[in-house]
């Protein structure tokens, strides 16, 4: 998922298969159609997710996660990073998976009674028995919840090191305000209009859950801050503020700031 493999990559479809499509968007993450997403979800980077898959609202999915066709996955639930949902699972709601954790329709206790046999290989008239043989393992509503369908094949390597503390969670507001100044930086370099900025911004915005107030706090940090990464620490004080000027009064002529909060600032 990180193009290390380009061109074969997940939407390029060198298998050639009919009905295959999947779109390629920022921070590599990769869908395919019928994908429905919804309204408060967070799909952090390096994310793949399979046809007519289903994510509900206020759901999290982490790093260098993969979820295959069919899947439904009900509001409330995060994946750590590098959980798998393999196909047609059914997940939650209001549950969190471990990091590394698989989510399968076949029971691990298969793995060992089939061992020679490749599930998706099971003949026509193995068919039955195999349904049969699923019928008798129940569901733990604690590992996928209480309409989910699906059975956990844990990271051994990660579940056999005692102590191993959790993935720090992502600052979600450090990485927007840094994608900010990146926008900033480029729409500089390559003479980018206002308009085209805002319209980066925006989707920033959604693509990582940020507040509109959230969005003008940073925004306007890191103008201020904009001219430090242009010339470094150097740069004096006069100097910024023949920089700074230009920017009040854009914000004062756009009744952004009014000249008394201006006044009081500066003295």
């Amino acid at each position: 998922m990180y193009d290390w493999a380009y061109p074969i990559t997940p939407e390029a479809n060198f298998s050639d298969e009919e009905g295959r499509s999947c779109t390629h968007s920022h921070h590599n993450i990769y869908r395919e159609v019928g994908v429905g997403l919804g309204h408060g979800s967070l799909m952090e980077e390096n994310v793949l997710i399979g046809r007519n898959t289903v994510i509900c609202a206020n759901c999290s999915l982490s790093n260098t996660s993969v979820i295959c066709d069919g899947v439904k996955v009900k509001h409330r639930v995060t994946l750590k990073p590098q959980c798998v949902l393999a196909y047609s699972v059914v997940m939650g709601p209001g549950v969190s998976l471990h990091e590394g954790t698989v989510v399968s329709l076949h029971h691990p206790d298969e793995e060992e009674e089939d061992e020679y046999k490749d599930e998706f290989l099971i003949d026509d008239n193995d068919v039955s028995v195999h349904k049969d043989k699923v019928k008798h393992k129940a569901y733990n509503p604690a590992e996928v919840g209480s309409e989910g369908r699906g059975y956990l094949w844990k990271n051994s390597s990660i579940d056999d090191v005692d102590g191993r503390s959790e993935s720090p969670e992502l600052d979600y507001v450090k990485v927007f305000q840094s994608e900010i100044l990146c926008t900033l930086q480029r729409g500089l370099e390559e003479n980018i209009s206002c308009d085209n900025l805002v319209l980066e911004i925006n989707s920033l915005k959604y693509a990582y859950d940020i507040t509109l107030k959230e969005v003008m706090q940073i925004l306007t940090k890191v103008v201020l801050q904009f001219p430090f990464q242009q010339q470094g620490a150097q740069i004096t004080a006069a100097q910024y503020s023949t920089l700074l000027l230009p920017v009040l009064m854009s914000v004062y002529q756009l009744e952004i700031l009014d000249e008394d909060s201006i006044v009081c600032w500066f003295s």
